[in-house]
């Protein structure tokens, strides 16, 4: 099964989205990347188990998969999702957030297993403008025709 690159990035926004609904301590509004977004006040965020997020997808290599009468190409890529929280609010809750993150698209096939993600990785905190700020990558790749 294919899917075009263009409907992939959206559904990989769309499933990343639709996971932050359910984690009730996320800020309601992500940044996807060339779409309007206010970052919230850091005085909105009532306590250190209230942060937000970014996604940014980002298309790799794109490489030929099979021959014949339909070559297929596999393009590979890396969904990142920034999460962000209060300075001096301590990292056990943005942690808990990532991990739990990592472990639910570990291995998961979305649209119907269009989209493989592999071994997402959680980066290493670090203070960004004023935030406290930890990364999720999760790789994907996915075939188009």
């Amino acid at each position: 099964m294919t899917i075009t690159t263009s409907a992939a990035k959206a559904f990989l926004r769309e499933d990343i989205g639709l996971y932050f609904d359910d984690v009730d301590e996320v800020y309601s509004e992500i940044d996807f990347a060339n779409a309007p977004f206010d970052k919230p006040e850091k005085i909105s965020l009532n306590g250190p188990d209230r942060i937000w997020a970014a996604v940014r997808v980002n298309l790799g290599d794109r490489f030929t998969a099979g021959l014949g009468r339909n070559p297929l190409f596999r393009t590979i890529g890396i969904a990142t999702v920034m999460l962000f929280a209060k300075l001096n609010e301590g990292e056990g809750y943005i942690d808990a957030v990532a991990e739990n993150l990592r472990d639910n698209y570990e291995g998961k096939r979305l649209n119907s297993g269009t989209i493989k993600i592999r071994n997402p990785r959680i980066g290493l905190g670090r203070v960004s403008n004023g935030w406290w700020q930890v990364n999720v990558d999760l790789p994907f790749e996915f075939d188009s025709q």
